[in-house]
């Protein structure tokens, strides 16, 4: 059975809401959010504006339920740099070890490893599952958890104003993203792309679609907006 949008929106609602701050009913784009990663699609990017909690719905609710639920047991995070996939990685620690509702649906989570940069946990019913997070600029040898890839590879604002300031640096980031780093999940890993647009030539830029805004989401102007654009 596949892990399905309302299963996370369950999980995030039951488990994860109360510990944000200002707990809000889910939006309905952190909905659409999950419809795409859990589509068939191996590979899907989502654009939109800052102050969408991307994060929230894509880094944190998402791949947690996956691993949680038992549908991944390998997430790989990337950030434009791995301080930032770090913090990340830290707030998913951080749930695991401290919230009581996951703790008490679940039971308490052993950490075999526990560094800024990876996670390995077990369950206790002795299942296991590991979180790394690496800077998207950084080699991604190592990147295995033994002889295990990452079946899931999720970056969030892998890009910065340095990453697109000139089209020698964008062709170069794009290089190093498409032979080098999704090509680290092999043929089987889903890959999750959650930014925001910063250039008219970004990666996320090119990995996006025409802007197709569902009909049942209310004020559809708000998605059509390029915040953070550059010109050069």
């Amino acid at each position: 059975m596949a892990l399905t949008p309302e299963l996370i929106e369950s999980f995030s609602e039951a488990v994860l809401n109360s510990r944000y701050d200002n707990p809000q009913p889910t939006p309905e784009f952190h909905k659409k959010v999950w419809d795409y990663c859990c589509s068939d699609h191996k590979q899907v990017a989502i654009a939109a504006p800052r102050g969408h909690a991307k994060s929230t719905a894509g880094t944190l609710a998402y791949p947690l339920t996956a691993l949680l639920f038992g549908y991944k047991d390998f997430v790989l995070i990337l950030s434009n740099t791995e301080k930032q996939a770090s913090s990340f990685l830290l707030t998913i620690f951080s749930e695991l070890a401290d919230n009581e509702l996951l703790i008490e649906m679940f039971g308490k989570m052993r950490f075999l490893t526990e560094s800024k940069s990876e996670i390995i946990v077990q369950m206790e019913d002795g299942r296991k599952f590991c979180v790394m997070a690496r800077g998207a600029t950084q080699s991604m040898r190592g990147a295995k958890w033994g002889h295990k890839r990452p079946d899931l590879v999720v970056f969030d604002d892998v890009e910065d104003d340095d990453t697109v300031a000139n089209q020698e640096v964008r062709n170069g980031f794009k290089q190093h993203v498409l032979s080098m780093v999704l090509p680290i999940g092999g043929d089987t890993a889903d890959i999750r792309i959650f930014g925001t647009i910063l250039h008219l030539d970004s990666m996320l830029e090119n990995y996006t679609p025409e802007y197709q805004v569902p009909e049942e989401i209310k004020d559809k102007e708000q998605y059509l907006v390029r915040e953070d654009l550059c010109t050069y």
